[in-house]
């Protein structure tokens, strides 16, 4: 019977069934059933409904039964493992302590309300209606990586490489073999809390509250690229359903200003910059000369980087600037609310090198 398959109607229990405390020495002890008799349910004297169903075969697996709307349910919790199989290839199973933890927690969830077994039902209905011409997270993760790489502005390979080290990292592990159709904002909680866990892998320490930003952050980036390309691969984001402050950690932000010599050979080199010009073919070695005359784009980019850095307005700013909305005698400039993010209209004083910036 398939470890999916979590929730079975198997009945109302047998009228003569026993009850032990369910540890390994009673599980072991256990009489096996006749052939005909097929199988038989063991319960817990303290768990009410933890029980251990026994075959004729010698199968003994950990259930937890419940009845909930008039119905009963029973949730698989493994097959008992025996202390000589734990090292043994090919043997899962879990002991009988740990079927008790397991069983202890699903009762409080039931206790409170909750039905796991059916919700565990769902979820595999959910996964197995997305089968059927879905896409799988880790195909899925291929194509967006092949996407931003060929784009007009791709993303930097350093980028790449950062973003395939967080996915690989903390995303495919939990959602890997899932499929596209199939998440739900639980999903991105579990990846969130998977990262957060410190760590060691390959003699190096990974996971944390960091590292949970940074996977959500990218897992969030990929959603959105798959809500939106043509094949439609979800409806929509489900990072974007989680309350972020509830589950990641906040970040305390380093701020970092540039010392006076670091201003000064900053400026040197935007000054200096649209003066180089840098030669060469694959048939000789490749040379850096000095022009006498600035290149003008190379000059544009340079002094509208000088721009922000005197002014602290962003680069979208920058480029959407006007002649329209600079006073250069004044000394000031109105952004246009179309211009900025929050959409509303404000002025700069523009200091006397920002001007001299302009002019040239």
């Amino acid at each position: 019977m398939s470890d999916t398959k979590a929730m079975l109607n198997m009945g109302a229990p047998t009228a003569g069934a026993s009850s032990v405390r369910l540890s390994q020495e009673t599980v072991r002890a256990l009489p096996l059933p006749t052939r005909e008799q097929g199988s038989r349910l063991v319960f817990d004297q303290e768990i009410p409904g933890f029980c251990v169903q026994v075959s004729y075969s010698g199968t003994k697996t950990f259930r937890l039964r419940y009845r909930k709307g008039g119905k009963w349910y029973s949730v698989k919790l493994g097959r008992w493992r025996n202390g000589s199989e734990s090292k043994v290839p090919g043997k899962a199973g879990i002991t009988a302590a740990q079927a008790r933890a397991k069983a202890s927690e699903l009762r409080q969830e039931v206790d409170a309300g909750g039905n796991p077994a059916r919700d565990a039902k769902l979820q595999e209905m959910a996964q197995m209606r997305a089968e059927a011409g879905a896409i799988r997270v880790d195909a899925a993760w291929h194509l967006y990586m092949a996407d931003v790489r060929s784009r007009r502005n791709p993303m930097k390979e350093s980028s790449a490489a950062k973003a395939n080290g967080v996915y690989f990292t903390h995303i495919e592990p939990v959602l890997g073999s899932r499929y596209m159709g199939s998440l739900v904002p639980e999903d991105a909680i579990r990846v969130a809390q998977a990262a957060s866990k410190r760590r060691r892998r390959n003699g190096r320490e990974i996971g944390g509250e960091i590292a949970a930003n940074r996977a959500i952050a990218v897992l969030s980036a990929f959603l959105t690229w798959a809500s939106k390309t043509p094949r439609n691969f979800i409806e929509a984001n489900i990072v974007r359903q989680i309350d972020r402050r509830e589950v990641l950690a906040e970040e305390n932000k380093r701020e970092r200003y540039l010392t006076p010599s670091e201003w000064a050979a900053v400026m040197a080199a935007l000054d200096e910059h649209p003066y180089m010009q840098t030669r060469g073919s694959r048939f000789g070695p490749t040379v850096t000369v000095r022009l006498e005359q600035p290149q003008l784009r190379q000059l544009v980019s340079c002094e509208a980087i000088r721009l922000c850095l005197l002014t602290g307005a962003r680069k979208g700013e920058v480029k959407a600037m006007r002649w329209s909305d600079v006073d250069l005698d004044r000394g000031w400039w109105r952004k246009p609310k179309e211009t900025m993010k929050g959409r509303k209209a404000h002025e700069v004083a523009l200091p006397a090198t920002a001007i001299v910036s302009l002019r040239k």
